[in-house]
């Protein structure tokens, strides 16, 4: 407790990505595969590319937009920042030849870049967090676009674009009593396509709120014109349902079960209160083992790994020395006058939103098909010597 108060009691109302904070606070993931935590429900995007009604996928995009905070019940250890240029890949040709690709584009703001891509949609994300320290709670609002396009499911076979702004998470009692945590804001999904919208509000707990107030979310769906036509309800740790708002004579459709929450493993509580899939994403893959993933991959960070072993001293060590080091390969590119180019990603501005984003260049995993060019084309960022931990 005195530790906590110690480094934090200089910084309320700061933001905290610029503090250096020990690594016993950290789980063993780094923030770009907690951004990967966004696609475990991806089922829901499956069930809407094969869903005929225009408003039944966007109540689908609808609910996956909200199933994105499901993982963070219970998560209360901070992610590893990203180094400059780290990466984090996911693929799974069995979840419909899922190909994911993760890059830090930016470091002072901290920004990373998400690109998904199946066989039914693509996903895309540009996140930037600012987080602050109020005394007793900690509070993380996220910038930047979600994009989802479902594949050959509108008119004549036309793609199906939506997107959304991300909510507000913030952790209470960081100093004394029991941590929760709550996430709150208005998600309003829109779909690019015929201009219907789904609007959800995500309540905030209150001090006093009962167990059935706790994680809840209502909202309706609009069409194109305006209209509201459905109802969405229910939790965003549990369970989300629609219904139709019924017409004047009263004849409306029952409700129906967008989504249900898995259950968690029997020993999460050990283990950072991860989920099923949370547990999955730090595995070391035949391809890592085979060269074909990317040196900058965040599953090669040693401090991560020392962390997930339970050495926190090695932990420790390795993360100063990976922080030292990226302190003096950015002294140099000052000194130099050089900017730093994400290798992976470009920022462009959407057609749709106005709004400037990092979008896959689509290189990544075309150089994947030979590890060589891996190794000619990516830094090694997690290669640094030991005596780099001399510096403070």
């Amino acid at each position: 407790l005195v530790s906590v108060w110690s480094i934090l009691k200089q910084s309320v109302g700061k933001d905290l990505s610029k503090i250096t904070m020990p690594v016993v606070f950290n789980e063993p993931l780094s923030f770009l595969q907690r951004l990967c935590e966004d696609l475990q429900y991806t089922a829901l995007l499956e069930r809407a590319h094969r869903e005929p009604d225009p408003l039944m996928r966007l109540r689908l995009v609808a609910a996956f937009a909200a199933t994105s905070y499901a993982a963070t019940e219970g998560r209360f250890t901070k992610p590893f920042n990203p180094l400059l240029g780290e990466t984090f890949e996911l693929v799974r040709p069995a979840c419909g030849n899922l190909r994911l690709i993760t890059e830090q584009v930016s470091h002072h703001p901290p920004v990373s870049a998400l690109h998904c891509e199946t066989d039914q949609f693509t996903m895309w994300q540009t996140t930037c967090v600012k987080n602050k320290f109020w005394g007793a709670a900690i509070e993380l609002n996220p910038t930047g676009d979600v994009f989802v396009v479902l594949k050959g499911v509108g008119e004549g076979g036309a793609d199906e674009k939506y997107s959304w702004e991300k909510i507000t998470t913030c952790v209470h009692n960081i100093i004394v009593g029991s941590l929760w945590l709550e996430n709150y804001g208005t998600l309003e999904v829109r779909s690019h396509a015929n201009g219907a919208k789904a609007v959800l509000k995500f309540k905030p707990k209150g001090w006093f709120a009962s167990k059935k107030e706790t994680a809840v979310v209502t909202g309706n769906v609009f069409d194109g014109s305006g209209v509201a036509t459905h109802e969405i309800s229910g939790n965003w740790n549990e369970q989300l349902r629609s219904k139709l708002l019924s017409p004047p004579d009263g004849d409306g459709e029952g409700e129906q079960v967008l989504w249900t929450v898995l259950p968690r493993p029997a020993n999460t509580d050990q283990f950072y209160n991860y989920t099923a899939f949370s547990f999955g994403l730090n595995a070391l893959t035949e391809d890592m083992k085979a060269g074909k993933v990317a040196p900058t991959d965040s599953r090669f960070r040693p401090d991560q790994r020392a962390l997930e072993r339970g050495d926190l001293d090695a932990a420790g060590k390795a993360k100063l020395r990976l922080e030292n080091a990226q302190r003096s390969r950015r002294a140099a590119r000052k000194a130099a006058k050089e900017q730093w180019v994400p290798r992976w990603f470009a920022e462009v501005r959407d057609e749709d939103t106005g709004n400037m984003g990092w979008v896959h260049t689509g290189r990544y995993f075309k150089v994947r098909e030979s590890a060589d060019k891996f190794a000619m084309t990516s830094p090694r960022i997690f290669d640094v010597p030991e005596e780099v931990n001399q510096k403070k």
